[in-house]
């Protein structure tokens, strides 16, 4: 279960995924130690780069969209520095989105992890397995399609 979880291959929403993380966190480590926050290992870091992604796109779409030729064109004139340099700064601050969600992701499972203090290590397995189990595609193999 735990594999297809960091696979991003079961939807859920970010407030259970992080729950989620911050149960094997428990399992793994007991309680809360700040060393052992490891973000890779217990949570889909692919899916929130993924959701970055889209919504960037879908932002730079609808914007394109609103835009008409006129101000395009303006906007172009105007512009100094290379489409190379544009797109370089697009990436730099894709990045900085990246690592500041990353950050809110690491703080919000920390604090989560934190309120399970004194929670068994089988106590933590049992909740997180209920939680896995309450989705509809549990027990379904996934594959990823090309």
């Amino acid at each position: 279960a735990h594999e297809s979880l960091l696979s991003g291959h079961f939807p859920a929403p970010e407030d259970t995924l992080q729950l989620l993380a911050a149960l094997r966190l428990q399992n793994i480590h007991g309680d809360y130690n700040k060393g052992s926050l490891n973000l890779q290992e217990v949570y889909p870091v692919s899916k929130l780069r993924n959701k970055i992604l889209q919504s960037t796109k879908f932002n730079s779409q609808t914007l394109k969209r609103r835009t008409s030729f006129l101000e395009g064109t303006l906007r172009l004139g105007l512009r100094t520095g290379s489409v190379k340099k544009q797109r370089m700064e697009e990436e730099q601050m894709l990045e900085m989105w990246l690592k500041e969600e990353l950050s809110a992701t690491r703080t919000s499972i920390a604090d989560k992890w934190k309120r399970l203090r004194g929670m068994t290590q089988q106590q933590a397995m049992l909740r997180y397995m209920a939680i896995v189990m309450e989705w509809p595609g549990y027990g379904s193999t996934l594959f990823d399609v090309e």
